[in-house]
C-alpha cells in the first residue's frame, strides 16, 4: 500500500494557525479582525465557511456583546467589549425587543391614540445592528394584537384578547416553543401568542405584593420564566407543566439569589429591579435610578455596566441585550 501523501509545510501551518484562532476569546471580536487583516492566507481561514462552524461548536453560548437602552425617543447601544457595530451608536426610535440578530425599534412621530378605531401612527422597525439594514413596517390598522410576516410583509387578521383591556406591554417579549410571551400592561398578567394557530391566552402570574417590576426570562431547560428583585433577593420563577395539558401549568418558585452578598449596602440602600434580561447567556439586568448591573446566573457574579446621572426628563425603562 502505497504511503498517502503528504502535506506541505504551508498545509500544516494553515492548520496550526486554525486552531490558534479557534481558541481566541468570542467576546472580543476585535482578535479575530485583526487577524484577518494580516495576510490573504489568514483571510481565507477565517472567513471560511468550515472555520465559523467549528468556532461556533467549540465555543456554543454565543456572548453578549452589548446592550441598548433608551433615551427619551432615542435607543443607545452600549457595548461590553470591543466590538463597535456601525451606525449602532445612539438610533432614533426607542428600542422594543431583540431576538435572531434583529432589533425592533418603534419610532416617534406622531402622537398616541387609544381609541381601537384609529390606527397606530408610530412606525415599527427591525434593524439590523451589524449590516445597518432597516426595514420600516406597515403601519399597524389598529390597536394592539396582530403578527407581522415578513414572508408576506404584511400584519396578520387581528388576534382576539381573552379578556377586554388586558393589552400588550412594550417590552421585550420571551420565544419558548412555538408561543411569544409578552408582559400585560398590569403587570399582573402574561399574554401567550400560539404562532401555529394565532390563538392569544392569558397567565396568571406568581402572586405577590412585593414585586416593583418583574421581566420575561427563559429557563434553562427552554422553559418560560420570571425574574424579580424581592426583599433584596432576586427571586426566578419557572412555569412548570404537572400533567400533559398546558392549562396544568403552573409557576414554581426555582431559584433565590441573596444580593446582600453581591452588592454593597449603599447600593440596596436605594430601590433595586429587574431591568433586562438577555436571552441565552443567562444574565440578568437590575438597575437602580443611577446605575446598571449584570448577574450572570451561571457564576453568580454581578459586573457594573453602567453609571449616569439622569435628567427628570428622561424615560429610561428597556433594556435589550
Amino acid at each position: 500500500m502505497p504511503p498517502p501523501p503528504r502535506r506541505s509545510p504551508a498545509a500544516l501551518m494553515d492548520e496550526l494557525v486554525e486552531e490558534v484562532f479557534l481558541r481566541f476569546p468570542p467576546e472580543d471580536p476585535k482578535h479575530l479582525l485583526r487577524a484577518a487583516l494580516v495576510c490573504k492566507s489568514w483571510c481565507r481561514i477565517v472567513s471560511d465557511p468550515g472555520f465559523r462552524r467549528r468556532f461556533r461548536q467549540l465555543h456554543r453560548t454565543a456572548p453578549m456583546l452589548g446592550f441598548l437602552y433608551n433615551l427619551n425617543e432615542f435607543s443607545i447601544f452600549a457595548p461590553t467589549c470591543s466590538f463597535r457595530p456601525s451606525g449602532a451608536a445612539r438610533r432614533n426610535g426607542s428600542v422594543i425587543d431583540a431576538r435572531h440578530g434583529r432589533v425592533l425599534l418603534l419610532l416617534h412621530i406622531g402622537s398616541w391614540d387609544f381609541r381601537e378605531e384609529c390606527p397606530l401612527n408610530n412606525p415599527f422597525v427591525v434593524w439590523d445592528p451589524i449590516t445597518n439594514d432597516r426595514t420600516e413596517l406597515p403601519l399597524l390598522p389598529w390597536m394592539f394584537s396582530y403578527h407581522y410576516s415578513s414572508e408576506v410583509g404584511a400584519w396578520s387578521e387581528k388576534a382576539s384578547l381573552p379578556h377586554p383591556g388586558c393589552g400588550i406591554n412594550l417590552l421585550p417579549s420571551a420565544l419558548v416553543s412555538n408561543a411569544l410571551y409578552f408582559l400585560g400592561w398590569t403587570w399582573k398578567a402574561i399574554l401567550e401568542y400560539d404562532l401555529g394557530t394565532g390563538k392569544m391566552s392569558v397567565i396568571r402570574v406568581p402572586p405577590s405584593d412585593s414585586f416593583m417590576r418583574i421581566m420575561l426570562i427563559t429557563t434553562e431547560h427552554a422553559g418560560l420564566g420570571l425574574a424579580a428583585v424581592v426583599n433584596s433577593k432576586l427571586c426566578l420563577w419557572s412555569r412548570e407543566v404537572t400533567s400533559d395539558s398546558e392549562n396544568d401549568a403552573g409557576w414554581v418558585e426555582s431559584r433565590v439569589i441573596e444580593l446582600k452578598t453581591l452588592f454593597p449596602a449603599e447600593v440596596l440602600s436605594a430601590p433595586l429591579f429587574v431591568a433586562g434580561f438577555a436571552e441565552g447567556v443567562d444574565i440578568v439586568f437590575v438597575r437602580t435610578r443611577r446605575e446598571l448591573f449584570t448577574i450572570d446566573l451561571k457564576s453568580v457574579r454581578v459586573t457594573k455596566t453602567k453609571h449616569w446621572e439622569q435628567p427628570r426628563h428622561v424615560r429610561d425603562e428597556k433594556w435589550v441585550a
